[in-house]
């Protein structure tokens, strides 16, 4: 069995998981991979996501996949942040098991979330957007 990149189907699967109606109902805009042009605060978007190699037995072709889950919203600075952190609070809810992730082509070994950091973002209108990050290490293996 080949090697393969594990990105693309880890990264497609948190966005199934996270693209569910108690996520949206908190941020409207959606969830994506790559944020769509002129989207409309709050939403969420991955990315860009990175991977080591992490093999167990020398046969069993494995990787641990950081996936940072990116919040966007607007508003004045209590809004703003709070939001924000509320949206990645129900990430982390919704990635807190490894049974929340289904994989092809890989077996879900672990999910770990690494820590979560809320940023302003000064727009070129004036206006003020909170980025909030959580990130997120996930251990798979080829099946």
């Amino acid at each position: 069995m080949a090697r393969r990149s594990a990105i693309n189907p880890v990264a497609d699967a948190v966005v199934v998981a996270l693209n569910v109606t108690t996520l949206r109902a908190l941020a409207p805009g959606g969830v994506s991979r790559n944020r769509p042009a002129n989207q409309v605060p709050p939403y969420v978007s991955l990315g860009p996501c990175s991977e080591v190699a992490a093999d167990a037995a020398g046969t069993n072709y494995g990787a641990d996949v950081t996936v940072p889950v990116r919040v966007i919203t607007g508003g004045d600075a209590a809004n703003g942040e709070s939001r924000a952190a509320s949206i990645l609070d129900e990430a982390m809810r919704l990635l807190d098991l490894r049974t929340s992730l289904t994989v092809t082509g890989w077996q879900v070994l672990d999910i770990w979330w690494r820590g979560n950091r809320i940023a302003e973002d000064p727009q070129a209108d004036g206006t003020m957007n909170y980025v909030g990050t959580a990130t997120f290490l996930v251990q798979v293996r080829q099946s």
